[in-house]
């Protein structure tokens, strides 16, 4: 039992200094991360332990229609003015790799809006390369 009389102060200054070194790590460790925790609930007005919606449980890749393709590369090719695709492609979620992908899709022969649905590799090619 705790001494009312005791200076709180005190008291857990004579835990610590007799705690294992390895105890009062993950006791800083521990209260570092509830600290930064908190302080980034208030900054961002969110309570604490609740799950941010905008957040999916499994994530799931996405897919995109020809007629969607074909309308980011013409926006893109219309682009004249600097920072105008990089404009296009932070509005449409988009990451420059997937132009790319699609403008290559493209060069090899699919006409415009015939673009094929990327497909996994299972393993080697029937020519053996």
């Amino acid at each position: 039992m705790v001494d009312s009389r005791m200076d709180p102060l005190s008291w857990l200054r004579k835990q610590l200094e007799g705690a294992d070194v390895d105890l009062l790590r993950e006791m800083v460790r521990t209260f570092a991360e509830m600290l930064m925790s908190a302080e980034a609930d208030a900054v961002c007005g969110a309570p604490s332990g609740v799950p941010d919606p905008e957040l999916v449980e499994h994530a799931r890749r996405r897919r995109f229609t020809a007629e969607y393709k074909l309308r980011i590369l013409t926006e893109a090719e219309a682009a004249t003015r600097p920072g105008e695709v990089g404009a296009l492609l932070r509005r449409e979620g988009l990451y420059s790799s997937h132009l790319t992908k699609w403008r290559r899709q493209e060069r090899r022969g699919c006409p415009r809006g015939a673009f094929p649905a990327a497909r996994a590799q299972t393993g080697p090619s029937p020519g053996g390369r």
